[in-house]
């Protein structure tokens, strides 16, 4: 996937393949927190998690990797 400025993420729209990407990233990094520490629960934040369509892909994914 090509380098893409921050600045330019905000005029992506939802449907983006970069989104997906993103989540899996972003999925991943919680897998491995549950799985290394098991906590209650995580909290992500920052500019790129006021994207509304993230959380719930992340979700998704995270449960896919955690086999449900």
């Amino acid at each position: 996937m090509p380098h893409l400025p921050r600045r330019d993420l905000v005029t992506l729209g939802d449907d983006d393949p970069i989104w997906d990407n993103a989540a899996y990233t972003l999925a991943s990094l919680c897998t491995n927190i549950i799985l290394i520490v098991s906590p209650d629960r995580i909290v992500l934040s920052g500019g790129i998690m006021q994207r509304t369509c993230l959380f719930p892909m992340i979700r998704a994914k995270v449960l896919k990797m955690l086999n449900g």
